[in-house]
């Protein structure tokens, strides 16, 4: 009997995922505002809520993006969600070429050290000093990523990176060792 059959809510949030890897982000955030409405804040409302802050992301609604980010972390400061919403936002920037706001939303991520997210992010302090031209600031990301990474892509993305930007300062010594002669 709808509503009140358990499997309409996992019905809607199913939809709503589905949507959202579909680029469907307004059907998407329709399906998730419909739950809400359905069932109120359950058990999984934090996933609801990061996956409205991806469909807005997808309709290029940053606002809307931004204050639910602040909600799921005061809601929910300790949800996995939290910290991946953070390196979406963070990247949403990156990929805009804002690079001062991804560096504020990854900069949260790098400051918590039992976080799974801190190498990637370091990472991507590293790229947007990067980009920014402040390249020593971009070694000293980098590294300390290299430092901690475990994952073998991320590892070759750092040494390439840290070769690249020796270059650029002109440390043939340094670019040679991480590029290769």
């Amino acid at each position: 009997s709808y509503p009140e059959d358990p499997l309409v809510k996992y019905a809607l949030y199913g939809l709503g995922w589905t949507s959202i890897s579909q680029g469907r982000y307004q059907p998407a955030l329709e399906f998730f505002e419909r739950l809400v409405a359905m069932y109120g804040k359950d058990d999984f409302f934090d996933s609801v809520m990061f996956g409205r802050l991806r469909a807005y992301l997808g309709l290029m609604k940053i606002d809307e993006a931004e204050n639910e980010y602040k909600a799921l972390k005061t809601d929910f400061p300790k949800s996995p969600w939290t910290e991946h919403a953070a390196a979406e936002i963070g990247w949403f920037y990156f990929s805009k070429r804002d690079y001062q706001k991804s560096i504020d939303f990854y900069q949260t991520l790098s400051d918590k050290k039992e976080s799974d997210y801190r190498p990637i992010s370091l990472f991507m302090m590293g790229e947007n000093h990067y980009n920014m031209k402040q390249y020593q600031n971009a070694l000293s990301y980098y590294n300390q990523a290299g430092d901690l990474s475990k994952m073998k892509e991320l590892s070759e993305k750092i040494l390439f990176r840290k070769g690249i930007t020796h270059y650029i300062l002109q440390d043939y010594q340094n670019a040679a060792k991480y590029l290769g002669e």
